[in-house]
């Protein structure tokens, strides 16, 4: 198959692979929350938005009709 350097064990092998996996993981994970918030953040900022401009719409129809 192929040789391991003596001097690294089976074990050590294992453990070293389960880190560098476990940090890709992490990393992975880290991105897509981030990804995900910025969504999240931006859909939220459009709703706000458009409901201050429906607000003011609102506001200026009901002034409006006092005016008149």
């Amino acid at each position: 198959m192929f040789s391991l350097n003596k001097n690294l064990s089976i074990k050590k092998l294992t453990l070293i692979i389960f880190t560098v996996m476990y940090i890709i993981f992490l990393l992975v994970t880290g991105i897509n929350l981030y990804s995900y918030s910025k969504y999240e953040f931006n859909k939220t900022e459009k709703l706000i938005c458009n409901y201050n401009t429906s607000l003011s719409q609102q506001i200026n129809q009901k002034l409006n009709n006092v005016i008149d």
